[in-house]
């Protein structure tokens, strides 16, 4: 996929961020609260690629899952633009925060598709030898985990089972903080900690013979 940040006119690369100022002007606001198909069109031709080179690039997001989290954006932006007041802000800014909501809401359910793994993994009592015998590239990050860590993880509060799933997804720190709602860093970190802590003692309490099998 072509940058969404450049464009190619006669030969020459140029920056297209002054293009996408004229979603904000009156007049192509206007014409998208009428209904135009035009202006729609246009929308889906020019600001769809910025919105899947964002949601890829800020979240870390798949490519083919940030084109899904585009599309959804355009959607709601189609439903919902009768309700954009261009009184308090721009167009752009207005998008762009639907297209932050939408992807933090795929983030949110991912950290819940893999506890829902997790309680599943665990349920069937998957036993030591058949993950062995499995190839760790068809693994979840959570089936790679030992089975104590994946038994010890299902008796914490569902805050720490989240922020697991979370950190098992590779999500970001920043990105974390927002889709849990953690006010600073120094929150977050405290947080880690006393999960670790839990974990731990989750761990240890386990009897022997579970916690090996």
């Amino acid at each position: 996929m072509q940058r969404p940040d450049v464009y190619i006119e006669g030969g020459e690369v140029k920056n297209k961020t002054a293009v996408l100022e004229k979603f904000n002007a009156p007049e192509f606001v206007a014409g998208l609260r009428a209904g135009e198909e035009a202006a729609f069109r246009e929308l889906a031709v020019e600001l769809y690629p910025w919105f899947v080179h964002f949601v890829h690039k800020k979240f870390n997001i798949p490519i083919e899952d940030a084109k899904d989290i585009a599309q959804d954006t355009m959607f709601n932006i189609y439903q919902k633009i009768l309700a954009f007041n261009p009184d308090k802000g721009r167009f752009l800014n207005w998008a762009f925060q639907i297209l932050r909501n939408r992807s933090l809401d795929r983030l949110r359910a991912q950290s819940r598709l893999a506890i829902t793994s997790l309680e599943k993994i665990t349920a069937d009592k998957i036993v030591f030898e058949e993950r062995i015998a499995a190839s760790t590239d068809d693994l979840s990050p959570l089936e790679k985990l030992p089975r104590e860590v994946r038994q010890a993880i299902l008796q914490l509060p569902g805050r720490y089972q989240q922020l697991i799933g979370l950190l098992l997804l590779g999500i970001k720190g920043s990105q974390i903080m927002e889709i849990m709602q953690i006010k600073t860093a120094n929150n977050l970190r405290s947080l880690k900690s006393r999960m670790m802590a839990k974990l731990r003692i989750a761990i240890q309490n386990q009897p022997e013979n579970e916690r090996y099998a």
